[in-house]
């Protein structure tokens, strides 16, 4: 049963954030997108006036010992609780991790202020770590790790999301084709187009994308252009159009 849940969180968890701040107010909205073993999504949504919490890592891929950290922040709140890079992260309040996005959850579900205690591996050894949220300001620090700088080019408008091979099985494509679709921003390229959050691009114009990597280039050859998007939706293969801006 350990083995199955494990199986069931890293494949089917979904997720997708971003901040809405109007002028004079600094409240963001972060939504989620869940994809459960049946196929059917389910939404959570966090609203946040004023600063967002914040723990300070950056994250690598997922391995067997965890999440590898690739950096934490200097004299961020990570970085006070011991946590160093080369740690792997496999828990949060007793909550295993599996994704940088539940570490993204996680840290928003708390308040500024609040104690979380971070379990990680090192050097072989188990041990768990605390540490007091801060508040954040900036939106990259909001997500709870540092983000890096967005490549310039022509922007779709949506977060790319890197997929395994078994999420890929799950939503209807092959093992190795596909990139998820993390976010739609509004009055973008992609929402004009009717990309959704949760979709699985598979092609631009024929040519397969495997990674988000392959999906950048493809966009970036295309600047004001109008070309096709195969995508997966719901375990079935459709196609919408979409035109870029020339920057």
């Amino acid at each position: 049963m350990r083995h199955q849940k494990r199986w069931i969180l890293a494949v089917c968890l979904v997720v997708a954030s971003f901040g809405i701040a109007t002028a004079g107010e600094s409240k963001s909205v972060y939504q989620w997108v869940e994809v459960d073993e049946h196929g059917e999504r389910h939404h959570e949504r966090i609203e946040i006036d004023g600063p967002r919490p914040f723990l300070g890592v950056e994250m690598g891929p997922l391995s067997e010992d965890g999440i590898r950290l690739m950096g934490v922040v200097e004299g961020s709140p990570a970085e006070r609780a011991g946590l160093q890079e080369g740690d792997f992260l496999v828990a949060i309040s007793g909550e295993p991790i599996e994704t940088s996005h539940q570490v993204q959850r996680a840290v928003l579900r708390s308040e500024v202020g609040d104690w979380i205690d971070v379990e990680i591996v090192r050097d072989g050894d188990r041990q768990t770590l605390s540490a007091q949220l801060e508040g954040a300001e900036e939106p990259h620090r909001a997500w709870g790790y540092r983000m890096k700088a967005h490549r310039r080019g022509p922007k779709l408008g949506i977060t790319p999301v890197e997929a395994t091979a078994e999420l890929r099985r799950h939503l209807g494509s092959r093992d190795d084709e596909g990139v998820l679709v993390g976010s739609v921003i509004d009055g973008s390229a992609a929402q004009e187009a009717g990309i959704e959050v949760g979709d699985l691009i598979i092609a631009i114009d024929g040519e397969s994308v495997d990674s988000s990597n392959d999906l950048r280039q493809l966009l970036q050859e295309r600047a004001g252009e109008t070309f096709r998007i195969d995508l997966v939706r719901d375990q079935r293969t459709t196609n919408v159009r979409a035109t870029l801006d020339s920057k």
